[in-house]
């Protein structure tokens, strides 16, 4: 079905406080001139919590960092940069003030924004289900190549129909506040997998861990394909975004779509082991995110994709390695970040 036969969405009434707070956000954002309250310490390594060391069923190669870090501005510049964790917002410090927050503990509040989306099968409904917003044109005139399309994979715990009901999915439903609808419009897709989407590979003993797609993560294939392709969307402005499990999806989707994406931000997911997938990434700028403390693999996988990266070619990878965060996806809920993926095109 195409975007333009979706049914338009009724508003629903909204927090008085969550909407003064988006009515006053600055758009666009500029990055303050002192970076300093963000950046980490340049000399700590990615060090694991000790949950990581006593659960990781795989042994990541020790790691020497050895390139410049802390060199740029973290939000505008390619690179690495090690970021405190104030950056997200996980405590209340500088930084804090560039969030925009979804209620996300508030369920009736963040209700109220996922129901300007409307929820479908895709297909049967068997391995994937999904939510979708469409831009109202009296708030938001359609731009003349489209709107840009922006999707959502969530983590484990948004598997399932116990996952359509949870909090922590529907923080993507921050783009149904009124601000993001006239401001950054977007066809937004959250996607509801009814079974994993991605395994996990690899033993101790082994160096070849990695990620394995599963059946459902072919129908987000498959959905992705149809509404990229659909009136009414800008093929040059699709990007794609998740956490956990949706941050592995993320790097698989751009794997298996190497000319789809103007952007892609995997946070703390797993990436590849083997070399030979990066290349097929170079042509999406891509922001990576990972806590330092991550209970499974702290940010050494990330290190070391960002190396990969890097050594196949890629030219736009921002990484931030965010320092004392563990399993977070609070990154992921900063309005710069939503803000790069909505204003991204890609290159012909």
């Amino acid at each position: 079905m195409c975007v333009r036969h979706v049914m338009m969405i009724a508003l629903a009434a909204g927090s008085a406080w969550w909407l003064a707070a988006a009515e006053s956000s600055p758009l666009p954002w500029t990055p303050p001139e002192d970076i300093s309250p963000f950046l980490g310490d340049p000399d700590r390594g990615p060090e694991p919590s000790d949950q990581h060391r006593q659960q990781s069923d795989r042994q990541i190669p020790t790691i020497e960092v050895s390139w410049p870090i802390n060199v740029g501005n973290p939000f505008t510049d390619w690179g690495h940069f090690r970021l405190d964790r104030r950056v997200t917002g996980a405590r209340r410090g500088p930084g804090s003030d560039i969030r925009m927050d979804v209620p996300s503990r508030n369920r009736d509040e963040v209700a109220a924004y996922h129901g300007r989306f409307t929820t479908r099968a895709w297909g049967d409904g068997a391995l994937l289900r999904y939510s979708i917003m469409v831009p109202d044109p009296q708030e938001a005139p359609r731009p003349e190549g489209g709107y840009p399309l922006v999707i959502s994979c969530p983590g484990a715990g948004g598997v399932g129909e116990e996952g359509l009901a949870s909090w922590r999915l529907h923080g993507a439903a921050v783009w149904a506040n009124d601000h993001y609808r006239r401001q950054m419009p977007a066809v937004v897709v959250i996607l509801h997998p009814q079974h994993r989407t991605i395994s996990y590979t690899g033993e101790d003993s082994e160096e070849n861990w990695g990620i394995k797609t599963l059946p459902a993560f072919d129908a987000y294939l498959e959905l992705i394909d149809h509404y990229a392709a659909a009136d009414g969307i800008d093929p040059r402005r699709i990007s794609v975004y998740g956490h956990s499990m949706g941050g592995s999806s993320v790097w698989a989707l751009v794997r298996a779509r190497p000319q789809l994406f103007a952007a892609a931000v995997p946070l703390a997911g797993s990436p590849f082991s083997q070399a030979a997938d990066y290349p097929l990434l170079n042509g999406t700028p891509m922001w990576i995110m990972m806590g330092n403390n991550d209970p499974w693999n702290g940010s050494k996988t990330y290190l070391m994709a960002y190396r990969a990266m890097r050594a196949a070619g890629h030219q736009q990878v921002r990484f931030w390695e965010i320092q004392d965060i563990g399993h977070s996806g609070s990154a992921l809920t900063i309005m710069p970040v939503h803000q790069w993926m909505w204003s991204q095109v890609r290159e012909e």
